[in-house]
């Protein structure tokens, strides 16, 4: 659970600080609006995978849930680039792709941290439980 944190808070603040959005560009206070859509729809897909977490039919074992942690590092390669707007421009600097990333990084955030904590007390040693 500490590396599905650690992912997440590591690539979540750099992008809200070092990128735009360019429907915003006519806006005032640019700058706030960004931060706050882009904090809304983080937490908007937190919420969603914390939900799909608890569906019965979308629960996964443990191998399973260490694998998509880990693969989660994939997001790495999609934020670098966003907050550098290398090119492909029309990927990386498209609004619905940032939009859709940060969306991403939150389900998956709350999926697998979920998972992980049904997941916990199942591997806690017979001597350690209380």
């Amino acid at each position: 659970m500490t590396f599905t944190f650690a992912l997440s808070f590591s690539l979540l603040p750099p992008v809200v600080f070092a990128t735009n959005l360019d429907f915003l560009s006519e806006v005032k206070d640019q700058v706030t609006y960004f931060q706050f859509i882009m904090l809304i729809t983080y937490n908007l897909g937190d919420f969603m995978g914390r939900w799909a977490g608890n569906v019965r039919c979308l629960l996964i074992k443990r191998q399973a849930t260490l694998i998509g942690v880990y693969c989660r590092v994939v997001f790495f390669a999609t934020f670098i680039p966003i907050m550098f707007e290398t090119q492909p421009r029309w990927l990386f600097g498209a609004d619905w792709f940032k939009l859709t990333n940060i969306w991403m990084l939150g389900v998956t955030n709350g999926y697998f941290s979920t998972i992980a904590a049904l997941l916990a007390p199942a591997h806690v040693p017979y001597e350690m439980r209380q």
